[in-house]
């Protein structure tokens, strides 16, 4: 388990995924904002966001947009991206973004691992 706790949005257009995993990353000790969409997410972004994750297949805006848009306002925060799959578009949509990939479906053990490793990827270097 994370021993930090982060301002996390999470965005995933299917509500009961978005309450599960908004209860798995509260029970890791995360302040959670749970988001229907990705424009929602443009909105909500705030300076005190230190890690965006979102579902890749989503109505309206898919993730690699939403990631596209968010790095146009904070080019430094992490994204991690769930999906139970991705198409090849989606796949190569992704690519230069710098996000992290978690499969669904995961356990809370998993998540947390995958929460660590995207925020300490994204630590500034020296």
């Amino acid at each position: 388990m994370s021993s930090d706790s982060l301002n996390i949005l999470f965005v995933d257009d299917d509500a009961l995924a978005r309450k599960v995993v908004a209860r798995q990353l509260a029970a890791l000790g995360h302040e959670v904002t749970p988001l229907a969409s990705g424009a929602e997410a443009l909105d909500a972004l705030a300076e005190e966001t230190q890690l965006l994750i979102s579902d890749v297949r989503m109505p309206g805006m898919e993730g690699p947009e939403l990631a596209r848009r968010v790095r146009e306002k904070r080019p430094d925060i992490p994204i991690l991206f769930i999906t139970g799959f991705a198409d090849h578009r989606l796949l190569r949509a992704m690519e230069g973004l710098n996000c992290h990939m978690l499969p669904k479906p995961f356990d809370r053990k998993q998540l947390s691992a995958a929460v660590d490793e995207a925020v300490s990827l994204e630590a500034p270097q020296d």
